[in-house]
């Protein structure tokens, strides 16, 4: 599979420039930051599976450990969120270390940055949140998406699918989103789910997870980031 970007450096939010001098850049990366049980994970892994590329999700979580020397499980349980949401909790783990060393939060998320534009620049591939498409947004061969659902079909996808029982079900959903949400805003700094800031948005709900998988490929070849 060959894509048509022409060859630049990445450029990441931060202003920091990552080159690539030994070769074009060809590289079609698809982000996908979605709402708790609409179902972004299984579709990405179809739209990887459907162009021949690679899906990342958990397997950032063992890189990440690596890079940082947290445990796996310490890092899985904290990605992407923020402990009990409160803001003054985030304030206290802020002076609870040296300027020297990094809070625990702060290192998981810069080792996965440095992961994604790595593999931004190495390969073609579909990445599951870790503000990716905040990272990634000025690369060029990039495409970014924002999978929602309406509540009541997010509520029936867990409770089934994720086999969470129905008493916990709008609470858990509640909570994963706002972890979601409170994480985004705190590293992105911009909103989270914003139409703005992705070139597709999607309901799943009102398509479903085939359908859905079908339009967002569609689109991608629609545009200038397609594979021929």
């Amino acid at each position: 599979m060959e894509s048509v970007f022409k060859g630049q450096p990445i450029m990441v939010n931060t202003g920091e420039i990552v080159e690539n001098t030994e070769k074009t850049h060809e590289n079609l990366v698809v982000t996908i930051s979605r709402e708790y049980g609409s179902g972004g994970r299984e579709i990405g892994q179809k739209i990887a599976d459907d162009l021949g590329i690679t899906f990342y999700d958990t397997q950032l979580l063992k890189v990440a450990a690596k890079e940082t020397g947290f445990p796996e499980e310490f890092i899985a349980e904290n990605d992407q969120s923020i402990p009990n949401l409160l803001l003054n909790e985030l304030i206290a783990q802020g002076y609870a270390f040296s300027k020297q060393e990094k809070a625990p939060l702060d290192a998981i998320y810069e080792a996965e940055k440095k992961i994604i534009i790595n593999l931004a620049n190495t390969e073609s591939c579909v990445i599951i949140g870790c503000c990716s498409d905040v990272i990634l947004k000025d690369l060029p061969g990039s495409f970014h998406l924002f999978i929602h659902a309406d509540k009541v079909k997010r509520m029936e996808r867990i409770q089934y699918e994720y086999g969470i029982p129905q008493k916990n079900v709008e609470e858990t959903l509640h909570k994963k989103d706002r972890a979601r949400e409170d994480y985004y805003q705190m590293y992105a700094e911009r909103k989270w789910g914003r139409i703005k800031n992705y070139d597709l948005t999607i309901n799943s709900a009102a398509f479903g997870i085939e359908k859905t998988t079908e339009l967002i490929e569609e689109a991608i070849n629609k545009t200038k980031f397609r594979c021929n």
